[in-house]
């Protein structure tokens, strides 16, 4: 139930936002319309309607200046002056990244359990009943990865020691030294090689810079 409650919202985002990049193409089209139809018109309209459209024009800026604050207007000016084609790819992977981004937080949040009530019943079934049955019941009835976690354990119960434990703690605790040795060493590489490509990308700007003004003092002196 949670997956598609999950999927309808994430369809319901891809629709939303595609309707608003076909607007703004609409929008694009009617603007290069109306630009079209105004140019054809201005030399009959400028010799009929010279005195009255003062006040006209007027009521007409003002109207676009109010209308130009808005947020949704001034986000669809910038997608128009920006291209269609290019800003319908910006626009999608928004779509797309907002999608993604509201699925991992509906799924997570109904994931999400209270690990302090799980365990005390957890305690109660298992330590003060001695009921590992209801002890599994209560783990596989809740949702969540520490549920799952909780459940695998009760059914490997049996198999579970504290010498299995300790050895396999010993041997993430080497594992992880390790690592973190490991990191700190090619740590050290990772930010020399990265000073030197910064050094080279600094030296190529500048080379990229005297080589123009080289061609500009160049053609200069050719035009003379």
């Amino acid at each position: 139930m949670k997956k598609l409650f999950a999927i309808a919202a994430c369809v319901g985002l891809l629709s939303v936002g595609m309707a608003n990049v076909a607007t703004a193409q609409n929008a694009d089209s009617a603007a290069a319309a109306a630009t079209t139809q105004v140019d054809s018109a201005a030399p009959a309209a400028d010799s009929a309607a010279t005195v009255a459209e003062a006040p006209a024009a007027d009521q007409v800026a003002g109207e676009e200046a109010v209308a130009e604050t808005g947020f949704h207007q001034e986000l669809k000016t910038k997608f128009i002056e920006g291209g269609a084609d290019f800003m319908a790819t910006v626009a999608i992977a928004l779509i797309l990244g907002l999608a993604i981004c509201l699925e991992r937080i509906i799924y997570l949040n109904l994931a999400n359990v209270n690990p302090d009530k799980l365990l005390r019943d957890i305690e109660k079934a298992l330590v003060e009943e001695g009921n590992i049955e209801k002890a599994k019941e209560v783990a596989r009835n809740t949702r969540g990865p520490i549920a799952s976690i909780a459940y695998q354990a009760l059914l490997r119960a049996d198999q579970i020691s504290p010498t299995v434990v300790a050895g396999g703690m010993k041997v993430a605790l080497i594992t992880t030294i390790g690592g973190l040795i490991v990191a700190l060493i090619l740590q050290i590489f990772y930010n020399y090689i990265l000073s030197l490509v910064e050094g080279i990308l600094n030296r190529m700007e500048d080379a990229s810079i005297t080589l123009l003004d080289l061609i500009v003092k160049y053609d200069a002196k050719k035009n003379k």
